[in-house]
């Protein structure tokens, strides 16, 4: 489970891994969703690297690959699940270009069968593995070492390794890689010898000798007159360059610049030090100090594709678009299967809101990565966005696999429901997932899953389970954090349209499917009182700490310019930025009720009360638009993927109108349309139209 992942922090107190070993373009064979370029960063003279994984072929015979024509072939616990793992690992080094390596990953037969055999714990795995025995517990038992000596004369065996170092070995059977740290592994790293080491009978020093100033400089020791200064000799900048890196690695950032410039002034030819100290000042969140050290990286060498990408990255950090896309261009042109360039440049295409651009180079990462978690994400949002749902929602169940450690999908010990398996008589946990008004929308799914015959338990967060009590389909509702009950199956919430295999004419979509409680309206309407003209309902922003606040939430003092003076005006949001308190303090006609809100049913219950909800794209837009209430909602310009595009009504809520930016950060134009809208719609507003 995520051994590659796993082996991150023991390579990188190994500076060979960096250094040497993933040195060039390589090849990850089985990385499945944890694949070695998740951890670009900590490996930068890695300049490329291809996921082959079952879609690509027999990983056995490599048939699209030419021989010697990788630097690197790197394989976490793929060779077990081969026919003849000695015919891999010979095409593997066939395929290895001279002064290449292998960096294979396999798991140990102790510490991972444990001496089952068949493997109860993986059915696929066809042989296990020693470093060396001379007899084992199992049939299908391989010598690793005795595999190295098959191999051709080429072959150096640089590295063996039992991992057995957070092994427990006074445990009873476990599958120990199922904890966070057990590798339970066997790992070698081979080297493929160059002809002239070969045809010498080993790895020797290169001819000729030191003169006394270079062995003065390495050792420290006279071995005749004291030697004149002299320039620093490549080998001591290499080491000063590595020390640099590792500190780098270690995120001692402070430490390991003055290493690198010093490296710069000793040798002005050196290119990996402006490049990598010109990717640590971006990390440090200086990009404009970046710019001109990737520069100074690319007149060292013109052809980086690396070096062009992260400077295009750099100068799209500053906003400078055009530039960056010259730099991400040059990057695919030399390098056209550096899948990260593309997903970069895509981006920033997602971001200037050219989607059709932007889901190209998704494809493109794809097509060079298919295992690239977050060109496979954002691929999935813009095709919701298109409306492609048939396309979007089974690639969107990439989003469990994104930068984002809360991206993680729950393991419940049940398998998930796909939409598939008959559950007539069978008990389904729908789980919430993402935020508050994720739920809100897509726990229109329960009555569907019940229709199918499920006893369906329902988890939602806290702050929603009055809301929801007693909704349709619903056998049994828990809070997250409270105990689950027994169930068959589990499906996330966002992935019931999949299972119902959703699109545009077929999405759930009645008009009110959430209800408030009456007693709590009831009590609501009194303490409201009469109202003068409409009651309308109002939320600014959203919650500070969302990724997309910045833009999606307006400044309230901006917002509140849409008040019409015959009507009644309710501030909806829970909480108040200090300038809003401030603001409304200003303002007693504008009723804020925060501190009376406890969870979502009571904020519904003071919506029941409305005729109208204006807001911003929040949880509130979902709540007010799940009652049926006529909602307003005010879109940013590049708008999340379930608003679609160029329409002004929504195929998942009746009662919607969206009113959209026409470009970035303009709010002023949409406020003056609602403030318009305001002026001539009657008692009870309609909902949008589809654009023509």
């Amino acid at each position: 489970m995520k051994e590659t992942s796993k082996s991150i922090v023991r390579r990188l107190a190994d500076m060979r891994y960096a250094m040497r070993f993933f040195v060039g373009q390589g090849i990850d064979i089985g990385a499945g969703s944890d694949p070695i370029s998740l951890y670009a960063e900590q490996f930068p003279r890695m300049t490329g690297l291809r996921v082959w994984d079952m879609p690509d072929g027999d990983a056995q015979k490599l048939a699209t690959i030419a021989n010697e024509s990788l630097d690197f072939v790197h394989s976490s616990h793929c060779l077990e699940h081969m026919v003849d793992p000695m015919a891999a690992l010979q095409r593997w080094f066939e395929v290895v270009k001279p002064g290449g390596h292998l960096v294979i990953l396999i798991p140990d037969e102790d510490l991972y069968e444990q001496g089952v055999w068949p493997s109860n714990k993986n059915n696929d795995h066809k042989w296990t593995f020693a470093i060396h025995k001379k007899k084992s517990w199992s049939p299908k038992s391989l010598n690793v070492i005795e595999m190295v000596a098959k191999l051709p004369e080429a072959a150096e065996l640089v590295k063996i390794e039992k991992l057995d170092a957070s092994y427990r070995y006074n445990l009873p059977p476990l599958d120990q890689t199922l904890t966070p740290v057990g590798e339970c592994a066997i790992e070698m790293v081979i080297r493929k010898r160059l002809p002239d080491e070969i045809a010498a009978g080993g790895r020797l020093p290169r001819k000729g000798s030191l003169s006394r100033a270079e062995i003065f400089s390495l050792t420290g020791i006279n071995v005749g007159p004291a030697p004149a200064p002299a320039a620093p000799a490549a080998s001591a900048t290499e080491t000063k360059l590595r020390q640099a890196l590792a500190l780098h690695q270690k995120n001692d950032l402070a430490a390991a610049e003055p290493l690198y410039r010093e490296v710069m002034a000793a040798d002005p030819k050196n290119f990996d030090a402006p490049h990598l100290l010109g990717i640590m000042r971006r990390q440090q969140g200086d990009s404009a100090a970046a710019i001109p050290l990737l520069e100074r990286a690319l007149e060292i060498v013109p052809r980086s594709s690396l070096a062009h990408m992260h400077l295009g990255n750099a100068l799209r950090d500053l906003g400078r678009n055009a530039e960056a896309r010259t730099h991400y261009d040059k990057a695919v042109e030399i390098d056209p299967k550096l899948a990260e360039a593309y997903y970069n440049r895509g981006y920033m295409a997602l971001h200037e809101v050219d989607t059709h651009g932007a889901l190209a180079d998704f494809d493109k990462t794809v097509e060079n990565e298919p295992t690239h978690a977050m060109a496979n994400r954002f691929s999935s949002m813009v095709r919701l966005l298109h409306g492609d749902f048939a396309r979007g929602w089974p690639q969107y169940e990439w989003r469990w696999r994104g930068e984002n450690p809360a991206d993680v999908l729950r393991d419940f010990g049940v398998p998930r429901w796909t939409g598939e398996a008959d559950l007539k008589g069978k008990r389904i946990l729908l789980h919430a997932e993402q935020g508050f008004g994720d739920t809100i929308q897509f726990v229109r799914y329960a009555p569907m899953v019940a229709a199918r015959g499920g006893h369906v338990v329902l988890e939602v967060q806290p702050p929603l389970k009055r809301l929801v009590e007693g909704f349709a389909g619903v056998a049994e509702l828990v809070a997250r954090g409270d105990t689950l009950p027994p169930v068959d199956f589990e499906c996330p919430l966002l992935s019931l349209p999949l299972a119902f295999k959703t699109d545009l004419k077929t999405i759930p979509s009645s008009p009110a499917y959430l209800k408030a409680d009456p007693a709590l309206s009831a009590a609501w309407a009194k303490r409201l009182g009469p109202a003068k003209g409409r009651r309308i309902g109002y939320a600014s922003t959203g919650q500070p700490r969302h990724t997309s606040d910045t833009y999606r939430s307006i400044p309230m003092r901006d917002f509140l310019k849409i008040v019409t003076p015959n009507d009644s005006f309710y501030c909806l949001q829970k909480e108040l930025r200090a300038e809003d308190a401030t603001l409304l303090e200003q303002r007693p006609e504008i009723p804020f009720f925060g501190a009376d809100f406890s969870d979502f049913a009571d904020t519904a219950a003071l919506m029941s009360n409305l005729d109208l909800v204006i807001t911003v794209d929040t949880s509130v837009a979902h709540l007010a638009a799940a009652l049926g209430k006529p909602t307003w909602i005010l879109l940013r310009y590049d708008t999340d993927w379930r608003w679609l595009q160029k329409r002004s009504d929504s195929p998942w809520y009746p009662s919607v109108r969206l009113f959209r930016q026409t470009n970035r950060g303009a709010w002023g134009s949409v406020l003056d349309e609602v403030a318009q809208a305001l002026k001539t719609t009657t008692k009870k507003p309609s909902s949008g139209k589809k654009s023509k």
